[in-house]
């Protein structure tokens, strides 16, 4: 499973994706709203 995970926590954004790879997601992790809406589609909806 491919995880867009958007936080803008320096500290618990990070975690949170150590703690979903550990799951065997792959994390695409982002700081904010606007940078997840440049994410290519390609990458959101696989």
């Amino acid at each position: 499973m491919r995880i867009l995970l958007v936080e803008d926590d320096p500290d618990l954004g990070p975690a949170i994706a150590h703690a979903l790879r550990q799951e065997n997601c792959a994390v695409d992790l982002v700081a904010n709203g606007i940078d997840a809406g440049h994410r290519p589609r390609s990458l959101v909806e696989r």
